[in-house]
């Protein structure tokens, strides 16, 4: 992938004022992840699931970290089954902590 493109989808994820283009970005992270950019999306991904502020951005965050870090999607996925605010990202996390899916 290319480390700029990564770079200009990581800079939407964490500050792009619309919910909206946050969400794609977090999906287009994943995508960019499998491609050759891992580090930098399994980095922006973990923070995004974690510390967004939008439920839904943290949702997608981490259902696109599955693509580039199953393992370490599944450890967070763990720990946000359980504190994560919002029972929507709650269950979500669960499923994948379980399944890995």
């Amino acid at each position: 992938a290319d480390p700029k493109a990564t770079q200009e989808v990581v800079r939407i994820l964490k500050e792009h004022p619309q919910w909206s283009m946050r969400t794609l970005a977090a999906g287009a992270l994943g995508r960019l992840g499998k491609a050759g950019s891992a580090k930098e999306a399994t980095q922006a991904l973990s923070d995004a699931a974690r510390t967004e502020p939008f439920a839904l951005v943290r949702e997608d965050a981490l259902v696109a970290l599955v693509d580039v870090d199953p393992e370490g999607a599944r450890s967070l996925a763990r720990d946000l089954s359980t504190k994560d605010a919002e029972p929507k990202v709650r269950e979500v996390a669960a499923r994948i902590a379980k399944t890995g899916r």
